[in-house]
C-alpha cells in the first residue's frame, strides 16, 4: 500500500515549504506558500512532501486533483507513486 501523507498547510509549514516554491523557475503568484496557505480553506487544498518533491491536491471525498510536483528532482518517479496512491484510493 502507498502511504502518503497530505495535511492542510498552516502559517508554520511556510519555512518548509518555501525552498520548493523557490525551486519554480516561473513567475506566477500561483506557485506561492501564500497562495497555497490562502486557497486551501476553499478548495480543500492540502501539501505532501514525496521523494524531497513538494505534492499540492485539492478536492473532496474521492475527487482529487493534483499540481505538477514542485522541486528540483526527477518528477517522474513521483507521479508514477501518485498514480498508484489514486489507484489504491
Amino acid at each position: 500500500m502507498i502511504e502518503i501523507s497530505f495535511k492542510q498547510p498552516t502559517i508554520d509549514d511556510q519555512e518548509l515549504l518555501e525552498p520548493y516554491f523557490r525551486s519554480v523557475k516561473e513567475l506566477s503568484c500561483e506557485m506561492t506558500f501564500a497562495n497555497l496557505f490562502l486557497w486551501s480553506g476553499h478548495y480543500h487544498g492540502e501539501f505532501a512532501i514525496v521523494d524531497d518533491m513538494l505534492v499540492i491536491r485539492a478536492g473532496e471525498g474521492t475527487e482529487y486533483s493534483f499540481a505538477y510536483p514542485i522541486g528540483v528532482h526527477d518528477a517522474a518517479p513521483v507521479i508514477e507513486k501518485l498514480m498508484g496512491y489514486c489507484n489504491e484510493q
